[in-house]
């Protein structure tokens, strides 16, 4: 707020000095010995205190951050003076107080006038300053006028203070409402209205976003900024905590103390800041460690064991050894060119590492300095530490939307504000006095002085109705609406053959039965997966029995005849730990396989080959290829192709009665590889309950599945099918266009396609 202050007094050309504009606790350190208490410092001291007195609740972190604050308020109840008295003499040992007792030993003398701006109302201790500034020098205080500043204005009456009120409001811009159906398309609407004021020449820092609290509508905003390109500046701080930077040497300590769990320590090598992370050689390495999880290992990081490893040390001294951590976060390359955004990634990075060696610095100075403790018992508090610290990363840009809270705002003037959010229970909010509401409503309410632009969302995230404020209902507010429209929406993209990069007909000459499907499904599934060959992140090791693994075994128990073998074979392979959940999926498949070997369905014993694999050429470009699970050799060499699917009956009736893409092939190569005569094509449905049904020639005894005279339409189709496909991947189609959309959700690379854009674009429609 000062510099904010500073930047507007240079605007208007008045000479002022910029280091005579300050915060009260700056104006406020050279009168005083002692030092501000930090707020993470008295949430360390508080947990420290004897909390018995409050319950079970004085455990919680949150119950110290309230009761820290509490304790700058006065008059104190008895229960909180006892505490607020331990708490004064830990400071006071540390060269420390708290603002009231910094304020009431203060001995402030000024060269000049005085100006107090900003403040919504003072405390008993602030009023004895100020009395004490206007015995030296002539003292100027500005309050708003509001129930909460009343009892600080008829002290500063009684002391001698005159008074000039302001009966009408300075500011009085014109009003626009709209809403928009949804917060998401609230926050579009604004960016949208931005970029249309920028593009008739007014500069961004005439506008501003005001907001009740900082969630929802911050982030929503941030992302929205971003993605229009308007430069912004959020006037809020984060805790040092939430830095990515932090969170990395946060969870390297954590994964230390927990004996290098590669499961722990995953997700911190793939973050960016670790300098491996997003980059191809961490993909390569965090597939790797999952492959072989479970597993431990200091690996690289040994030398952080090393540097950790004393039994105890004092606080003093684990601080120390800690702060060599940031070393783990490699320094930046600077080259010429840079853009913003990643000169912001590295100020926060570097702010943040300042910030980490104070915070470890701080929890320190809360310990007894004589006492020597291990980093286990060290680490907790330095973790509160960091969770309570505040990160403020400078940002000297000029030319940027600024957004802000309403508290802020009472020193802002602005050609063009907007006021979003303005839907009961978020502005006003319930839980506070409803004059301070309509007190803040109107403080946000007249900061512009050309232009206020109020808005809200018709509909939360669940689709229910909301209720407007009723701040917007006052006489002399407008109530225009504004619809949102969508946003167009791409049909799919096309990659010319003639410049493309990639030999679609070379690398897709062999395609089989399994990715032809894949591609009638959606022709973007089918690129990420075999024409960019994108793989999916392996699966934890809890979630690697999966459905497909345990077809898979069960595929190879029916040709192998052995289930317990293979399933301890598979497991072993993939590392699936031995869990609970482990033997009921074994004892489930054994159940399956068993059910099978009972099963008396099928009439036919004709001799039997399994997993045959095949290719076969369709055209001079286009070659099928695939495995046959089981072939049923009839006397006159007719063939029956048998699929075994793990999947329920309804699934082996859906594959029968849709495209039979899979079985005509199939078919076809037992034609075309094997050069026997088609005779029938089953699916066997291995899943609850053996189920059969497919295609048959009218085979004598074979009363199951559909009786055809000929499977050469079946075939024919099949094949031409294929070839169309071929011709389709081969131009460069790769168009998102799912044939049931119900599967999108299932795909791997539902992310990066965005197929849900595409079926909102369906749904809404302009509106005339």
């Amino acid at each position: 707020m000062a510099e904010h202050v500073r930047n507007e007094l240079a605007r208007a050309h008045l000479p002022i000095r910029p280091n005579r504009i300050l915060t009260l606790a700056k104006f406020l350190a050279p009168f005083t010995p002692l030092q501000d208490a930090s707020e993470s410092l008295l949430h360390l001291l508080i947990a420290q205190c004897d909390l018995s007195a409050f319950g079970p609740a004085a455990q919680f972190p949150g119950f110290h951050r309230e009761l820290a604050s509490r304790l700058q308020e006065l008059p104190l109840p008895s229960d909180l003076a006892r505490i607020a008295s331990d708490i004064e003499d830990q400071l006071a040992l540390r060269n420390r107080a708290l603002r009231d007792q910094r304020l009431r030993t203060a001995q402030p003398t000024a060269a000049g006038p005085v100006i107090l701006d900003g403040f919504f109302t003072f405390s008993p201790s602030e009023l004895d300053l100020i009395e004490t500034l206007a015995r030296e020098t002539p003292v100027t205080v500005t309050l708003p006028d509001w129930p909460g500043s009343q009892s600080a204005r008829t002290r500063l009456l009684a002391a001698g203070f005159t008074e000039q009120r302001f009966e009408a409001a300075l500011r009085n811009p014109a009003r626009t409402v709209f809403a928009a159906p949804s917060l998401e398309q609230e926050v579009e609407q604004i960016a949208l209205c931005i970029l249309d004021h920028s593009a008739r020449g007014r500069e961004f820092r005439a506008m501003g976003v005001l907001l009740r609290v900082r969630d929802p509508y911050a982030s929503a905003l941030e992302a929205a900024f971003a993605s229009f390109g308007i430069p912004a500046r959020f006037h809020f701080a984060d805790a040092l905590s939430t830095h990515p930077a932090i969170q990395y040497l946060s969870g390297i300590v954590r994964t230390l103390l927990g004996g290098w769990d590669h499961a722990d320590l995953l997700p911190l090598l793939r973050m960016p800041v670790s300098g491996i992370g997003a980059t191809p050689e961490g993909d390569l390495l965090d597939f790797e460690m999952r492959e072989n999880l479970p597993s431990r290992g200091a690996g690289n990081l040994a030398w952080v064991g090393q540097a950790l490893s004393p039994a105890t040390l004092s606080p003093a001294d684990w601080a120390s050894r800690l702060k060599t951590l940031r070393d783990l976060i490699p320094p930046p390359a600077i080259t010429d060119r840079v853009g913003h955004q990643q000169l912001t990634i590295w100020r926060s990075t570097a702010a943040a590492l300042d910030a980490f060696d104070t915070a470890l610095d701080t929890t320190a100075l809360a310990l007894n300095p004589d006492a020597n403790i291990t980093l286990q018992e060290f680490w907790p508090h330095a973790e509160a530490a960091l969770a309570i610290e505040k990160l403020r990363v400078p940002d000297r840009r000029r030319n940027v939307v600024n957004v802000l809270d309403v508290y802020e705002a009472r020193q802002w003037e602005l050609p063009i504000a907007f006021v979003c959010g303005l839907n009961e229970r978020h502005f006003p909010q319930y839980h506070r006095e409803a004059f301070e509401e309509r007190f803040l409503f109107d403080i946000a309410a007249t900061r512009a002085t050309e232009k206020t632009i109020l808005s809200y969302a018709r509909f939360n995230d669940k689709g229910d109705p909301q209720l407007r404020s009723f701040f917007l209902a006052a006489p002399g507010d407008p109530s225009t609406t504004t619809r949102i429209l969508p946003k167009p929406v791409g049909q799919g993209y096309a990659l010319p053959n003639q410049n493309s990069p990639l030999d679609l007909r070379a690398q897709h000459a062999k395609l089989s039965p399994t990715s032809i499907e894949s591609f009638l499904q959606c022709p973007f599934q089918f690129f990420a997966r075999k024409t960019l060959k994108l793989r999916e992140r392996p699966a934890k090791p809890r979630d690697r029995l999966d459905n497909l693994l345990g077809g898979n075994i069960l595929h190879r128990a029916l040709a192998e005849g052995s289930l317990n073998e293979v399933f301890e074979e598979e497991c072993r392979q993939k590392k699936v730990p031995r869990t609970y959940r482990t033997e009921a999926v074994r004892l489930e498949l054994e159940r399956h396989f068993e059910a099978f070997r009972a099963d008396r369905q099928w009439p036919l014993t004709w001799p039997r080959r399994t997993e045959e694999m095949f290719e076969a050429s369709l055209t001079p470009e286009l070659s099928i290829r695939g495995r046959i699970d089981r072939l049923d050799l009839g006397p006159g060499k007719e063939a029956i192709v048998i699929d075994y699917k793990y999947s329920a009956a309804a699934k082996i009736r859906e594959r029968v009665e849709g495209d039979p893409i899979q079985g005509g092939l199939y078919l076809s190569a037992a034609e075309r590889v094997f050069h026997l005569q088609p005779a029938g094509m089953f699916y066997c449905g291995l899943r609850q309950s053996v189920t059969w049904d497919g295609w048959h020639t009218n085979v004598p005894g074979l009363n199951l599945g559909e009786a055809r005279v000929s499977l050469r339409e079946l075939i024919d189709a099949a094949e031409q099918k294929a070839i169309e496909v071929f011709e389709s991947i081969a131009s460069g189609n790769i168009e998102v266009r799912p044939t049931d959309k119900n599967k999108c959700r299932y795909c791997d690379y539902n992310a990066i396609c965005r197929v849900e854009s595409i079926s909102r674009a369906a749904i809404l429609t302009p509106d005339s």
